[in-house]
C-alpha cells in the first residue's frame, strides 16, 4: 500500500512538473547572504540579455532597457536607492544588481530560457586580505519554457520582478527602515 500512495504522489509531481511553465532553479537567500546586504547605501541595475538569433526579445516588446526600467521602478519603490553607473563608483563594494536573461530556440517545441537575479559586490578573501574580487553575494535563478511571444515576455517580466522581490525582501531583513 505505502509503495502505491508513494507511485501516486510521485506521478502526480512529475506530471506537475512537465505542466509547469517556469521552475525556481536555485537561491542563494539566507542567513549568510542576506548579512552580505546589510549596510548597503544602494545598487546599479544591469541587465543583459544572452539569446539565440532566433529568438528576438524586441519584437515582443523585451528589451534590456524596459526590464531594468521595471527593476529600478520597484527597487525604488521598497526605498531602495538606486545609483548610475558613475554613482556606484562612490559606494562601498560597487554593489550591482544584476538582471541576466538566457533563452534558447527549440523550434516549434518553444522556448527554454533562464533568468538570474543577483546582487555582485567586492569583497576580500580571507586567505589573502590584500586580494579583492567582485563575487556574488545574493543570488536567485529561475528555468523555464515558453510557447508564444506572449507568454514568454509575460514569464519573463514576472520572474524577473519575482527575483528583484526576493532581493528586496532579503534587504529589508537586513536594513529595516527606520520610523
Amino acid at each position: 500500500m505505502n509503495k502505491r500512495i508513494s507511485a501516486v504522489i510521485f506521478l502526480v509531481l512529475f506530471t506537475t512538473f512537465l505542466t509547469s511553465h517556469s521552475w525556481v532553479f536555485a537561491y542563494k537567500d539566507n542567513e549568510h547572504t542576506r548579512s552580505s546586504l546589510q549596510g548597503l547605501k544602494g545598487v546599479c541595475v544591469f541587465v543583459e540579455f544572452s539569446t539565440s538569433e532566433i529568438m528576438d526579445l524586441n519584437k515582443m516588446g523585451l528589451s534590456e532597457e524596459v526590464i531594468k526600467t521595471d527593476v529600478e521602478l520597484q527597487l525604488r519603490m521598497a526605498g531602495i536607492n538606486v545609483v548610475s553607473k558613475e554613482g556606484v563608483h562612490k559606494l562601498p563594494g560597487l554593489p550591482q544588481l544584476g538582471v541576466t536573461i538566457a533563452g534558447w530556440s527549440g523550434g516549434s517545441k518553444g522556448i527554454a530560457f533562464s533568468i538570474n537575479i543577483f546582487l555582485a559586490q567586492y569583497t576580500y578573501l580571507e586567505r589573502d586580505p590584500k586580494l579583492k574580487v567582485l563575487a556574488n553575494t545574493w543570488e536567485r535563478s529561475y528555468i523555464g519554457l515558453g510557447y508564444t511571444d506572449r507568454d514568454i515576455k509575460n514569464q519573463f517580466r514576472n520572474l524577473t520582478k519575482d527575483g528583484v522581490d526576493g532581493f528586496i525582501n532579503a534587504y529589508l531583513l537586513v536594513n529595516p527602515k527606520k520610523m
